[in-house]
C-alpha cells in the first residue's frame, strides 16, 4: 500500500519540475495499491482556489483540474476493495 499526498498528486495534474518523475513513481504499483485521503482532494480544491487567486490558472482550467483528479482518484480504484471509501 501506497499513500499519496497532495505533494504527489499535484504534479500529476499539473505541469511542476519534478512531474515527470512522480509520474513514474506512480506508474510502478499495481492497480489498487495507491490510496489517497478525502483531505487530499479537500487540499488539491484549495490548491487549485489559490491558483485561480493568484492569476496562475483561469477558473475553468482549475474547474477541469479537479475533475481530472477525481477522475484519477475512480480509475486508480477500479478493481479495488472500494467498500472502505465513498467517492
Amino acid at each position: 500500500m501506497f499513500y499519496l499526498d497532495t505533494s504527489f498528486v499535484a504534479p500529476l495534474i499539473l505541469e511542476k519540475p519534478l512531474s515527470g518523475k512522480i509520474g513514474d513513481v506512480v506508474a510502478k504499483p499495481p492497480t489498487g495499491a495507491l490510496f489517497i485521503s478525502h483531505w487530499t482532494r479537500v487540499e488539491l480544491a484549495s490548491l487549485m482556489a489559490r491558483e485561480v487567486r493568484m492569476g496562475s490558472l483561469a477558473q475553468a482550467s482549475a474547474l477541469s483540474v479537479i475533475a481530472q483528479s477525481d477522475e484519477l482518484v475512480v480509475d486508480s480504484l477500479s478493481g479495488a476493495d472500494t467498500g472502505r471509501f465513498s467517492l
